[in-house]
């Protein structure tokens, strides 16, 4: 095997190590409040974008927050896709539709 892959495969068993470690899911779909700590922000923070994306589309306006690409709810269970969130969160305000 090649040994830039190797080297790969075991930084990327010890990142995953060091996650289970700290309680961190190692997974693409987590609840708001562990997405939240993973973005360094709150699990308010992660609804209220929920919430204005699901408003934006019941009232037809425009979002840059989308269903199953950033959230999905599953049951009664919303779960963020961090790394999707994660542009989100970063973007500047002004960049940023505006939903009413």
């Amino acid at each position: 095997m090649n040994t830039a892959i190797q080297k790969l495969e075991t930084r990327l068993n010890r990142l995953e190590a060091v996650l289970d470690a700290v309680g961190l899911p190692v997974q693409q779909w987590l609840s708001p409040e562990q997405a939240g700590i993973i973005l360094g922000v709150s699990r308010k923070t992660i609804m209220t974008e929920i919430n204005n994306a699901e408003r934006a589309h019941a009232t037809n306006q425009k979002s840059d927050v989308k269903y199953s690409v950033h959230y999905r709810k599953i049951g009664s269970n919303w779960q963020v896709d961090p790394l999707s969130m994660k542009e989100i969160i970063n973007k500047r305000p002004e960049l940023r539709p505006v939903i009413h």
